[in-house]
């Protein structure tokens, strides 16, 4: 009831906000020494307004805008600006065609820096149709218009795209290993450490220009990737001083002031950071062996708070400016900081079901979590004239989570019931510092040197988690807890820590062999490639784990223990008693370090074959790589040196591309290469971790190989219109030696690992289409004008064939169901589309309001063991809304309502005996406003 008001709301708010508009549109073209010719990327504004727009790549423009009379004005770095005084008639366009002029007084030798909004829908889809790779980039304004807040949000709005997890995405139902991602075009760290890729939520839209994905290999890239290589480019300065605050607020509907638990933490957890309260004791610091000592070493906060869940709070900070140093130099300034977090609440069920349907494990789950997320931008760049730039940007990006947990119910290894709680609080930093150059020399810049260099690193610590399991029954109609003193590894204290470094540097170099001349323009005909890649990471994790006895304490609490009050029993006073004893668990296993070392060399040729008509691009990449993981068995002794494992490659990529202009707003591109597969630092790792108490166990395997892959794509474009597109797309993948997450076998629960299973293909089509819906009814009506759709559609098969598994590995046996399946992850088809509408009130006000879509196809969660099918998500029905409004050149508001349909997130097991729904939770529905202030 109370969704279908708020739909019925917004359609009210967006349907009675039409006013009487007109279009404005019309070429712009300079005068250039006599020579006329179009002009894209020049501004064109309703004067003392936010209405306007940017010139295409042949000077044409258009936007709508209130009737009346108005002043355009037309500017450009170099040329002087023009203001001349229109007259707007309500549902007609008004034509304006403008000339510009050099200053008469320029010099001709002076150089004029272009600066290019890449932040802008029309520049990026300019710039879409002129590039020579398979690429689709979405930029900071139409993030905004789609309510994304960061990186894995965004890129689900582009086709062939999706996020498990929240945060893990997928690209043509290819994950994690198969994919890559880059700050700048530099590769990025990772503070997760169960992923090779950055989680991408962990960068907030508020840093970002656009995000581009590369789904087809080209030489310049590293070859570790088949899926997609998702590159974040940072914002840049403006010409214009700019200097913004930005304040929200937000509520959930399952979770804002409701009861809310939560663990003893520290003084700064708000700010995502641990004071040291959750520190490993030093004293503690001994593994293998018991905790003696009259004193407690631990501190005492087991029980636990209770409050009122707090609306969501988010605020921000940035500015810039493009400061004039001399005739030929410039320096772009840039810098940003936000904060926000989130009180969230999830109740749901938890199964683990035999081969007969019969439950192993039936928990009821409740979450409560408190979500921080900080970043903080700078960056410079320093404009030498034209043709030379050098960039200096420092990305700092924080995460944390504080979560209670509690799973309640039955556990086969049980006669009584099972009560675990767990207090975790996580970490994951990142930060990213980078140097870079472009350097232009020659006649039409006929050699560039490209150059940069970075150095990162990434965080992830679990500090103190707090984990304890009761066993109760309710005989005579009175529940009695006590501690599960039989599984004394359950009852524990864990502290982990893993940092990541990685340093990279490239350079790379492009010279026009041959050009001709052609329409007074030099024109490319031959253009050779060229540069050399350099890597260098080193993973270092290790962990702790204190274990309670607590055989004493249910001695002496025959009556049974309060769930809500431990410290009462673990205590210094109880401890001295010697009621329970605290020992160091920590295993030989726990400390590893994995490092990798890649060093690449490409070269490519650019071939104008048919001018303006056909162009080929060919080359090869060689990349030598060293993967190797140092590390101790569980089985080991802590004196016994440790093992190594290595993966040594050198591999040759070839590469060839061919873009085929049709006629002159369609395009063709074929594309066909050779790329490989590296294993994940977790995957390789040989160390136990479990999620949560009885739950899925997760070992690596040191044996793991390289994969490698053969992919093809073909893809027809057509550009009707500014802005616009209709694109159709088929593509195909063999992957030899897939790494997918096995099942092994055991004596108790689930334990998964990794392996190199056989061979995989994966096939399907993409369809995209950016259309104004006035365009598309044939309509030049201000009303459909007015409204733009954008959908997205991906087909998806995949098949991947389980080859014969080597039973004598370290990390165990095999025991999968099915020898052919899907692909972990891939859903069989994939829908994003979105409705805005844009309309003009008055002079000042203009409101963007947007519906956003998506749902995915069943995709299998994990691969079935010992005689049980595969686990599948369902799909999930998402649906957004965003309205914003800008009012006047200073001030910004915006509503965005999340999750509206708050489908369940369900997964659903087969078995021989019908299927089985061992996980379902709701994450409710997510209202939030802001405002923002333009100081400057």
């Amino acid at each position: 009831m109370h969704r279908t008001l708020l739909l019925s709301l917004l359609l009210l708010v967006t349907w009675t906000a039409f006013a009487q508009n007109g279009t404005v549109a019309g070429v712009i073209t300079a005068n250039e020494g006599g020579t006329v010719q179009p002009m894209p990327f020049v501004n064109v504004i309703i004067k003392g307004t936010t209405f306007g727009a940017s010139t295409d790549l042949d000077g044409k423009y258009s936007f709508p805008c209130p009737a009346g009379e108005h002043t355009l004005l037309v500017s450009f770095v170099g040329f002087e600006p023009v203001e001349r005084t229109i007259t707007v008639v309500p549902g007609a366009a008004t034509t304006a065609d403008v000339t510009l002029a050099t200053p008469s007084n320029q010099l001709q030798q002076v150089d004029v820096v272009h600066t290019v909004d890449r932040e802008r829908e029309s520049v990026l889809m300019m710039e879409r149709k002129e590039t020579d790779k398979l690429v689709q980039t979405i930029g900071a304004q139409e993030l905004r218009k789609k309510g994304a807040t960061d990186v894995a949000e965004g890129v689900t709005k582009m086709v062939g795209m999706s996020v498990v997890g929240g945060r893990y995405v997928f690209v043509r139902g290819l994950g994690d290993r198969y994919n890559a991602a880059y700050l700048n075009g530099l590769p990025l760290p990772s503070p997760d450490p169960d992923m090779k890729v950055a989680p991408l939520d962990i960068i907030p839209t508020d840093v970002v220009g656009s995000i581009s994905v590369t789904k087809a290999f080209s030489p310049e890239l590293y070859g570790d990737f088949s899926g997609g290589s998702v590159d974040i480019r940072t914002r840049r300065a403006t010409a214009e001083p700019t200097l913004r605050i930005q304040v929200g607020g937000g509520v959930n509907t399952r979770t804002t002031f409701g009861t809310f638990r939560s663990s003893n933490g520290g003084g700064s957890d708000f700010w995502g950071r641990d004071d040291g309260t959750r520190d490993l004791p030093a004293g503690a610091a001994r593994p293998g062996t018991n905790i003696g000592g009259e004193q407690l070493l631990v501190p005492t906060n087991l029980n636990g708070t209770q409050g009122t869940a707090a609306p969501d709070l988010n605020f921000g900070l940035s500015g810039g400016t493009r400061l004039r140093l001399g005739e030929h130099i410039a320096l772009g300034v840039i810098g940003s900081a936000s904060y926000r977090n989130e009180h969230r609440y999830r109740e749901g069920a938890v199964r683990i079901v035999n081969a007969s349907n019969a439950a192993l494990i039936d928990y009821e789950l409740q979450s409560w979590q408190f979500n921080t997320q900080s970043s903080a931008l700078a960056g410079l760049n320093l404009e030498l004239g034209k043709r030379h730039q050098v960039s200096v940007t420092s990305l700092w990006v924080n995460l944390s989570s504080d979560e209670h947990r509690v799973n309640d119910g039955f556990h086969f290894d049980y006669a009584d019931r099972v009560h675990a709680r767990r207090y975790t609080f996580r970490r994951n930093s990142m930060w990213v510092n980078q140097l870079a150059g472009h350097h232009a020399f020659g006649r039409a810049d006929r050699l560039t040197l490209d150059w940069s260099g970075s150095m990162g690193t990434a965080d992830a610590a679990e500090p103190d988690r707090r984990q304890l399991v009761y066993l109760y029954n309710t005989d005579g109609g009175t529940t009695n807890y006590r501690f599960n003193a039989i599984d004394r590894l359950e009852n524990h204290r864990w502290y982990s820590d893993l940092r990541e470094e990685e340093l990279s540097a490239q350079a790379g170099a492009a010279y026009r062999v041959i050009q001709r001349e052609r329409d007074m323009e030099l024109h490319n005909v031959l253009t050779l490639r060229t540069g050399y890649q350099v890597r260098r990471m080193e993973r270092r994790f290790g962990y702790d784990i204190l274990t309670y006895d607590l055989t004493g304490v249910n001695a002496a609490n025959p009556g049974g223990v309060d769930v809500d009050a431990p410290d009462q029993y673990l205590n210094a006073t109880t401890y001295a008693a010697g009621q329970f004893t605290l020992n160091n668990s920590t295993g030989p296993e726990a400390d590893h370090r994995i490092e990798r070392n890649i060093n690449g060399a490409h070269l490519a040729a650019e071939v104008d074959l048919v001018p303006e008509k056909l162009k080929l691009l060919t080359g090869a990449r060689f990349e030598q790589g060293d993967q190797r993981i140092v590390y101790r068995k569980q089985s080991d002794s802590f004196y016994q040196p440790q093992r190594v494992a290595r993966i040594e490659s050198d591999d040759l990529l070839p590469f060839l591309s061919l873009r085929l202009d049709l006629r002159e707003r369609h395009v063709l591109r074929l594309s066909g290469s050779k790329t490989i597969s590296r294993p994940g630092f977790r995957e390789m790792a040989p160390f136990e971790y479990t999620e949560f108490f009885a739950g899925t166990k997760n070992i690596g395997n040191p044996d793991l190989r390289n994969g490698t892959n053969y992919n093809a794509d073909l893809r027809y474009e057509l550009y009707p219109g500014h802005g616009e597109l209709l694109a159709v797309g088929a593509f195909g993948k063999v992957l030899n030696d897939p790494i997918e997450k096995v099942a092994l076998a055991t004596a108790s629960g689930q334990l998964m690992s990794f392996r190199n299973t056989g061979q995989a293909t994966v096939a399907g089509v993409e369809v995209e289409l950016v259309r104004n819906i006035g365009h598309l009814m044939g309509r030049d009506s201000s009303v459909w004008n007015a409204f733009s759709i954008g959908l997205n559609a991906t087909y998806l098969c995949s098949r991947l064939e389980v080859g014969e598994q080597n039973a004598g590995s370290e990390s165990g046996t095999v025991v999968l169901t099915n020898a052919a399946r899907p692909l972990q992850g891939a859903s069989p088809y994939l829908l994003n589309a979105d409705l805005s509408w844009t309309r003009a009130l008055g002079r000042t006000l203009t409101l963007t309001a947007t519906a956003a879509y998506n749902v995915f196809g069943a995709r299998v969660f994990a691969a079935g063991a010992n005689g049980l099918g595969d686990q599948y998500e369902l799909p999930v029905h998402t649906l957004n809304f965003i309205l914003r409004g800008d009012i006047g050149r200073r001030w910004q508001v915006n509503l965005n309502l999340r999750n509206l349909l708050d489908a369940p997130v369900r997964v659903q097991q087969e078995t021989p005996n019908g299927t089985s729904l061992v996980s379902e939770y709701r994450t409710g529905v997510g209202i939030s406003a802001g405002i923002g202030f333009r100081i400057l």
